[in-house]
């Protein structure tokens, strides 16, 4: 298991269950976690956050057949708003269902797979 307490920037690919079930402690304030990636894997950010909430960031992003695969940020304790860059081609299914913190996505020229969003019960805005 790994913990983070501060801002984390990941640049690359991520494989399969990479952060599964880190934690970001109570106490950490404002932690973001920024991806530059072409890939993230499923699993990759399961159950990641799970006593602090984190906000998500992607950055850099370079056109390719980007992928957010299935259970990608399942049960992840992400907080505020998303936006899903326009060169993410698909969103797996289940990506984020549970992922409770979400008030807003913005989801740009991507195919999203079924139940990708459920029970995230903060949700205000799917676009």
């Amino acid at each position: 298991m790994c913990t983070f307490n501060d801002d984390i920037v990941i640049n690359g690919s991520i494989g399969e269950y990479a952060f599964d079930n880190c934690t970001i402690p109570s106490s950490a304030r404002n932690v973001d976690l920024s991806i530059g990636s072409t890939s993230v894997s499923a699993h990759a950010f399961q159950r990641f956050g799970r006593t602090g909430t984190f906000t998500l960031k992607f950055h850099d992003i370079q056109f390719a057949q980007n992928t957010i695969g299935r259970y990608a940020f399942y049960e992840a304790n992400i907080t505020g708003g998303v936006e899903i860059p326009w060169c993410f081609r698909s969103i797996g299914d289940y990506a984020f269902t549970n992922c409770i913190g979400i008030s807003s996505v913005v989801v740009n020229n991507s195919n999203i797979g079924d139940y990708a969003f459920q029970g995230c019960r903060d949700l205000a805005s799917l676009q």
